[in-house]
């Protein structure tokens, strides 16, 4: 897990755009707009089910770029590459093809480490067992037999 500031995803999604600080000055309101994007497409991620540690402001106009998130190392890549594909359009910039490539490859890596599967309640009519087999399957309901093969079969 790494802990860093909004401001370093946002800086590293410019650098991503070739919009460095060291020759692009962003203005405040450029770093509110990139922050306002950056919680969006992080909540747009939550809503799918793509978990990644991310602290919202309870207040988007009070989310500050140095606030300190604590995501996993994993997710660093994936978000600064999806940020600049985000970003691209604002400044009139083309993402490259490459930086396509490793948003998708990053999100898919991602979605793919912090898939969860969902627990499903299965019918209980469902045979259960190993020793379960036919004609001597057995059906529970709670836990409880209420029918065999043997006792269905004349």
């Amino acid at each position: 897990m790494a802990v860093i500031t909004k401001l370093y995803i946002l800086n590293e999604g410019f650098d991503e755009l070739g919009l460095a600080g060291y020759v692009f000055n962003l203005s405040p309101n450029d770093q509110m707009a990139a922050l306002r994007k950056l919680d969006a497409l992080v909540a747009t991620w939550e809503a799918q089910g793509l978990t990644i540690n991310w602290v919202f402001s309870t207040d988007p106009n009070y989310s500050t770029p140095n606030d300190e998130v604590t995501i996993p190392d994993s997710a660093l890549t994936a978000l600064t590459t999806a940020l600049a594909v985000r970003l691209a359009p604002s400044y009139g910039k083309t993402v490259s093809q490459d930086t396509k490539i490793a948003a998708a490859y990053g999100l898919n890596a991602l979605r793919t480490q912090r898939a969860v599967v969902p627990q499903q309640q299965f019918p209980d009519s469902l045979p259960i067992g190993t020793g379960n087999q036919f004609p001597y399957v057995t059906y529970f309901n709670n836990g409880v037999e209420v029918a065999s093969k043997l006792d269905i079969v004349p």
